[in-house]
């Protein structure tokens, strides 16, 4: 076996890194904790944060980036184009629910920044969800135009699914008990007039 690159060490390094800060942030909330004592529990000196991330700002953008849900929704219209929407909405929960799982500590984080007074939440963070939301939206426009659901905006029931995951998710409860009531109300709202 090839010992990793200087390359490879740098990028499990950073990883490394932004796993310490991030289990710093969940135990403490993202303004009290320095650069200092990420430094110091990942067994570091502080001047290898400043080279990797420039500042505390850089690295918390280096732990809502490793955390990026855009890849569980990649491609999901395009997969599900033609689907009945019920299905689609189910799938979506699916890859919510999956995505939370698997990012529930910097989701907690987020939510703790968002009730701050004054937050350091990363600008990108609403861009974020406006892409997944564009990417899931631009199915129920379909199935609108198909006359399956009747005409409205079609990211406010992604909104609502969105949100009733992220609270579930938050406060540490299974989504899945959840995901048929979820589109059935919302179907229920959206769903084409008979």
């Amino acid at each position: 076996m090839t010992p990793p690159t200087r390359r490879e060490q740098a990028d499990a390094r950073r990883a490394q890194l932004v796993k310490v800060t991030l289990d710093l942030f969940v135990e403490r909330g993202i303004e009290h904790v320095t650069i200092a004592e990420v430094a110091t529990r990942a067994g570091v000196a502080p001047g290898l944060l400043y080279h990797y991330f420039g500042n505390k700002d850089g690295l918390l953008s280096a732990v809502f980036a490793a955390a990026d849900p855009r890849d569980a929704f990649a491609g999901l219209a395009e997969s599900l184009s033609g689907q009945p929407v019920a299905v689609g909405l189910r799938e979506f929960c699916v890859r919510a629910a999956a995505a939370l799982e698997e990012r529930g500590d910097v989701v907690r984080v987020l939510f703790r920044e968002m009730l701050a007074p004054e937050t350091s939440l990363p600008i990108g963070m609403a861009d974020i969800q406006e892409q997944v939301l564009d990417n899931l939206a631009s199915y129920l426009a379909e199935r609108i135009d198909a006359g399956e659901l009747r005409p409205h905006d079609p990211r406010a029931p992604l909104r609502l699914l969105i949100s009733g995951i992220l609270v579930l998710g938050v406060t540490r409860q299974p989504v899945e008990p959840w995901v048929d009531g979820f589109v059935d109300a919302i179907l229920t709202g959206i769903g084409a007039q008979e």
